[in-house]
């Protein structure tokens, strides 16, 4: 059943993902970067009541944290609440134990962050100014290299960083001042970017 609930709440948030009524254009959805579900959709998905989730630490059999719930392997959306923290609410869901997925809010409502990772796949940061600007934008591989371009934004909006990496191996890496301008650049820019 919450399988089905996640889809149907999925589609019809698409239009209010990330910041309420709006969609960043800087911070666009593709295959390693999904569309965030709206907040009061992940709310719905995790129930009531936050989960009391046992963590178990990586070891050297198990190269990922373990979350259990009842002495098994959870399974499913959780979420937490953080009164005393500015990153209020954090939305997390778990296959197989491992932790895939973890979304979190300001305590304003406004989307805080998106990590999407899979053990042994690729996978994305993304991350937001408390006014809802683009803060980060990243990819890594399955080795959590960085892989594919990379961006930073000041709080202003303007873009910090950009950068291009290929499976961990810096291809160029562009660092601006808050006013636009170019302050440094690494490597050679493809006449394609």
């Amino acid at each position: 059943m919450k399988p089905l609930l996640f889809l149907l709440l999925f589609i019809t948030s698409l239009a209010s993902c990330g910041q309420p009524g709006t969609v960043s254009h800087a911070i666009a959805a593709d295959i390693r970067n999904p569309f965030t579900p709206a907040q009061d959709s992940l709310r719905l998905l995790c129930g009531d009541n936050p989960l009391p989730l046992v963590k178990e630490r990586k070891n050297d059999t198990t190269p990922y944290d373990l979350y259990y719930l009842d002495q098994k392997l959870f399974e499913g959306w959780a979420y937490e609440v953080f009164p005393d923290n500015h990153h209020r609410y954090r939305y997390s869901r778990y296959e197989s134990g491992q932790r895939v997925r973890q979304i979190t809010y300001f305590a304003s409502g406004l989307l805080a962050s998106d990590f999407h990772q899979e053990y042994g796949e690729p996978g994305s940061a993304r991350m937001w100014h408390r006014d809802g600007t683009p803060y980060i934008n990243t990819y890594h591989n399955k080795n959590h290299d960085p892989d594919g371009l990379q961006w930073r934004w000041f709080k202003n909006g303007a873009v910090a960083r950009k950068a291009l990496f290929d499976n961990g191996k810096l291809i160029y890496e562009l660092l601006y001042n808050m006013d636009g301008s170019l302050s440094s650049q690494k490597g050679k820019v493809p006449e394609d970017q």
